[in-house]
């Protein structure tokens, strides 16, 4: 056990020795990961637009009820299909950047392997921060950075559930300001990084592996600084009520809109194939039409004046 964390300079230095070995391998997963989500998304966004036929059609079948449930549960399906393929990237540019002997082929099996629980790690660590940030945004922001490193326990310490994020929240107890401090500086660097004229959306792609071992090396510096932790010591029956009203609430909302614009989405989607947006003609300053016709009558008036 080390109670004396590295410095930020040690920080950046390992994770430069790092990125020079793993840089590659981490790249290569991102970009094969991320080009199958792409190309499934717009897959089935050309099928569901094929199915719809255009946003008129779509409009008078939802008026008399001709797709039924059959496109409902197309686009739930798709929806659920990128949900899955989202997580699976993740966590094989996790494992990929956790394991220096994981090959690209390795890494996308593994977040098969890891798919359901960093689903589930996920999904809790969102409910108790959305709770957190309902209790004066103040709670969410430090369990949010509490909780930050649940993924890494995860992969590194083959955690699960409520204990990978107890675990990141004892590993950053009394360090709390020194990782905010960290996270800042490499959210700086990150930042800069992607403002720099024309090549800046590349030097972030390149950039990222970088900003994924420097977390790394965090956390396993806190783990180091910690060493043995008790899991069972905090109420673990609160973080699952506040997990699971945090799960709970976005539900409510979701299906609070669905009633409320439900009714009202034929409309919206006949004036969008008019071309006319709910509201512009309240809002513009410009009114075509109007002015076509104050534009007749100061001609008219103009012609006057000249005959007289």
């Amino acid at each position: 056990m080390n109670s004396q964390l590295k410095s930020i300079g040690e920080i950046f230095s390992e994770t430069w020795e790092l990125y020079r070995q793993r840089a590659i391998p981490i790249l290569l997963v991102i970009l094969l990961t991320s080009c199958i989500v792409v190309v499934l998304i717009c897959v089935f966004g050309i099928i569901i637009a094929l199915g719809i036929g255009g946003l008129n059609t779509s409009a008078n079948h939802f008026e008399i009820g001709g797709y039924g449930p059959l496109l409902s549960i197309t686009v739930l399906i798709s929806m659920l299909i990128v949900l899955i393929l989202i997580f699976w990237s993740q966590a094989a540019t996790i494992a990929v950047t956790l394991d220096n002997d994981l090959s690209v082929m390795d890494a996308c099996k593994a977040g098969w392997q890891y798919l359901i629980p960093m689903g589930w790690v996920g999904t809790l660590y969102m409910g108790i921060v959305l709770t957190g940030m309902t209790l004066l945004i103040i709670p969410g922001v430090i369990l949010g950075l509490s909780m930050s490193l649940c993924c890494y326990a995860l992969f590194d310490d083959d955690l699960r559930g409520m204990d990978a994020l107890l675990t990141s929240q004892c590993y950053i107890k009394g360090h709390w300001w020194n990782t905010l401090g960290k996270f800042f500086l490499i959210g700086l660097a990150s930042m800069a990084v992607n403002l720099v004229p024309v090549i800046g959306q590349l030097l972030s792609f390149i950039f990222t592996p970088f900003l994924l071992l420097y977390m790394v090396v965090v956390y396993r510096d806190l783990k180091e600084a910690a060493g043995e932790v008790d899991l069972h010591a905090g109420p673990r029956w609160l973080w699952a009520l506040m997990a699971a009203v945090g799960i709970v609430l976005p539900l409510l909302g979701l299906v609070g809109a669905l009633v409320t614009l439900g009714p009202q989405l034929p409309g919206y989607l006949q004036q969008l194939e008019e071309g006319k947006i709910p509201g512009w003609e309240r809002s513009c300053p410009y009114n075509t039409e109007q002015s076509s016709i104050d534009a007749g009558q100061g001609t008219h008036i103009l012609v006057q004046a000249r005959r007289t």
